[in-house]
């Protein structure tokens, strides 16, 4: 969780070869899908290791997946399956609004 203003960003990971992008996910009460952890490998942890100033974090939301599934945790969920290019919306957040502890 951050102390800053929440903020959104974009990034994108190759997914075509299978690869997998370590994190598991949990589905808030509020309908939301929330980084639960980011594993020590794949690809996401490749991401933070190229991105410091954009890392993705415990406690950030996932927002959309190739422009879809806004609003729509199942639709998230289905469109991370996909073995593709994925380009993922993710807000940052300070704890007080993630409800993070």
């Amino acid at each position: 969780c951050l102390t800053e203003p929440p903020f959104e960003f974009r990034l994108r990971v190759d997914r075509s070869t299978g690869g997998s992008l370590g994190i598991r996910t949990t589905i808030t009460e509020k309908h939301t899908l929330v980084v639960e952890l980011v594993e020590r490998s794949g690809l996401i942890a490749d991401w933070n290791a190229r991105q410091p100033e954009r890392q993705v974090h415990q406690g950030d939301w996932i927002l959309e997946v190739n422009g879809r599934g806004r609003g729509d945790v199942q639709l998230l969920l289905a469109e991370l399956e996909q073995q593709t290019i994925l380009d993922i919306g993710i807000l940052q957040a300070p704890c007080e609004l993630l409800l993070c502890s």
